[in-house]
């Protein structure tokens, strides 16, 4: 838990990085207000799955600024990432962002993509697919922090 505590405050130390994550996460969260129709969720849906749904929003938003921040910082410092860990964030944020509340009734992602109805049949109407990406987001949090100052790289041996 010291390890996460200190490379938190070695990247947000430096302004350039918590101005990135002020910008992400803004963004995001943005991006969802603007592909959320909240009276729409809240009528059809009920207030226990807005309230789950927003929660969730923030939540992914929060998580991805992070990771992002995160990312950057370990790809200035070592010109170098983790595929499987940046698919695993960027799947996980995906699946936030596809579905903002019933797919079938509300302009979200998933309905641009030709979705909808398919999302329409999972039994909360998509919302498993948030929390499935919340819990990728965690995942790639807790090891994006932890590995921060490790680098990958394989060199070869000349």
């Amino acid at each position: 838990m010291k390890q996460y505590l200190e490379n938190f405050r070695l990247v947000f130390s430096n302004y350039r990085y918590t101005i990135l994550f002020i910008i992400l996460f803004s963004s995001l969260y943005f991006l969802f207000e603007i592909l959320t129709d909240d009276a729409l969720i809240k009528g059809n849906m009920g207030l226990s799955y807005f309230y789950v749904n927003y929660s969730l929003q923030i939540m992914i938003s929060l998580l991805f600024a992070l990771y992002f921040t995160f990312f950057i910082y370990k790809y200035i410092k070592f010109s170098s990432f983790d595929k499987k860990q940046s698919a695993t964030s960027f799947i996980g944020t995906f699946f936030g962002v596809l579905v903002g509340g019933c797919a079938a009734c509300s302009l979200t992602v998933a309905s641009y993509l030709g979705l909808g109805a398919v999302i329409s049949f999972l039994p909360y109407y998509g919302i498993e697919l948030k929390v499935l990406g919340f819990l990728m987001l965690i995942y790639a949090n807790i090891v994006g922090v932890r590995d921060l100052q490790i680098c990958r790289l394989k060199f070869s041996k000349k």
